[in-house]
């Protein structure tokens, strides 16, 4: 019976409960697209940045990423990537020999990593071969470079020319080279476009006067959700001697700026919350007030307190449920339009080369857990928002109730007041409309201060 009535409760009063499904079903949708767009920010940035050299994981000598000297090279190398590509999760390894060299053009030099690669090997780990946008990649072992764009626009190079490096050898003695430039790529990251120049590794060991081997060994997992394991099942496999890390290891910076991006989506889905939560209240309350006399009679003819909160609450109930199904296809539907399209930000792309790893395209994620918890908590807000006018309206006493809604004697006077001498008509009548009904006003004023209050707190934050 309460579930009939509330139901007929909400179909009264169609439009003002359109507007409350409404508000639920955009706060919903805006709260999806929001989570999905900074999760497809986080997700693009990560495999960008791992995908261009770093790897899933990468095996080194135990001490090497504090110190990464060629003292610490691993010259039998052949256990060591038949040990981890034995791996069940491993779904590529390759070798990589690096160190510090001093990079010259014809009147300019810049300090840079030189990494050696395998070029057999090299693209099924990382996609550096496929970011070349001038000349070619490393085919074979001949000994040639490709050098970042910022590098070569730095030292005045381009495809053709001849770079000197300048070095330290494993042995401790001069190391020296002058190579072709075979290619120049891009990556999007100034760390890798401005600072690295990439060999084949039977040049790089030359170089570095390296008989054999490798400063690491880079992994691609089949699976990067079961990185802990894997590392953990590596790291006990080659002994203590060795050590396996993870990419948010290797990569700190990439890191930071993930969890940054975690904060901020905490806090602008905080403020959201709280501007859907005073956006559903509005209506709900002025249900509830403009039907005090309603429920006075309710009350007087034998209707329990009980009830009648149950009738309330029912209603937002359904209004929630409504706005959850509702904001959910809006949602969902947008999203995923936008996951498969993108969101072109290049008009932003000054700002977007200031975190590693990002396009000028970004593609929303959707996740199942994010939609579902994000659902809850709007649905709860339906419930929680409905508490207090449930409370008022159980609150009431019959008689007060009943009379509540009868003209003031103020409002059946005749007479012009001063203000209404001195204002305008239009301006005294909706004067006294706002003051007619005191608590609506103060509802709606207070929802429209509390939602400027929220923009004005998420500029003043995102400029901070």
């Amino acid at each position: 019976m309460l579930a009939r009535l509330a139901w007929r409760n909400v179909l009264r009063n169609r439009r003002r409960s359109a507007i409350t499904i409404l508000s639920f079903a955009v706060g919903l949708a805006a709260l999806t697209f929001v989570w999905a767009f900074i999760d497809g920010m986080n997700r693009q940035m990560i495999r960008n940045s791992t995908r261009q050299l770093a790897g899933d994981m990468q095996v080194h000598l135990k001490g090497y990423h504090d110190d990464p000297t060629l003292d610490l090279t691993m010259i039998d190398v052949a256990p060591v990537l038949a040990a981890v590509q034995a791996d069940p999760n491993v779904g590529a390894a390759t070798l990589r020999l690096q160190g510090k060299a001093l990079a010259s053009g014809a009147d300019k030099s810049r300090g840079i990593q030189v990494v050696g690669v395998d070029p057999q090997s090299e693209p099924r780990v990382s996609d550096l071969f496929y970011a070349v946008v001038a000349g070619q990649a490393l085919v074979d072992a001949y000994p040639g470079v490709l050098i970042g764009e910022q590098l070569a626009e730095a030292l005045g190079l381009g495809v053709g020319d001849e770079m000197v490096l300048v070095g330290q050898a494993f042995d401790g003695s001069v190391a020296s080279a002058k190579l072709p430039i075979r290619g120049v790529f891009r990556t999007g990251i100034d760390e890798l476009d401005g600072r690295l120049a990439v060999l084949p590794i039977a040049a790089a060991r030359e170089f570095f006067a390296v008989p054999s081997g490798a400063t690491a060994v880079v992994l691609r997992l089949r699976d990067t959700d079961q990185l802990g394991t894997t590392q953990v099942r590596i790291a006990r496999g080659l002994g203590p001697r060795y050590e396996a890390l993870g990419w948010p290891r290797l990569l700190p910076m990439v890191v930071s700026m993930a969890r940054f991006h975690d904060v901020t989506a905490w806090v602008v889905l905080f403020v959201f919350f709280g501007i859907v939560a005073a956006a559903a209240a509005n209506p709900i309350l002025m249900s509830v007030l403009e039907r005090t006399r309603e429920f006075g009679i309710m009350l007087a003819l034998g209707m329990s307190r009980a009830r009648l909160l149950g009738v309330v609450l029912l209603e937002a109930t359904m209004l929630g449920g409504l706005g959850l199904l509702a904001g959910n296809l809006i949602g969902l539907a947008v999203t995923a339009t936008f996951a498969h399209v993108g969101i072109d930000m290049s008009a932003f792309g000054a700002a977007l080369r200031t975190m590693p790893g990002l396009e000028d395209v970004t593609y929303p994620v959707l996740r199942a857990d994010r939609s579902v918890m994000v659902s809850l908590v709007v649905f709860a807000s339906a419930c929680v928002t409905a508490l207090y006018p449930a409370a008022k309206a159980a609150g009431l006493e019959p008689v007060a109730a009943i009379r509540g809604l009868t003209p003031t004697r103020g409002a059946r006077s005749g007479g012009r007041s001063a203000s209404q001498r001195r204002w305008p008509v239009f301006m005294a009548i909706a004067g006294r409309n706002l003051l007619r009904n005191r608590r609506r006003t103060a509802i709606t004023a207070g929802g429209t201060a509390f939602g400027i209050v929220a923009f004005v707190f998420l500029f003043g934050y995102f400029d901070g």
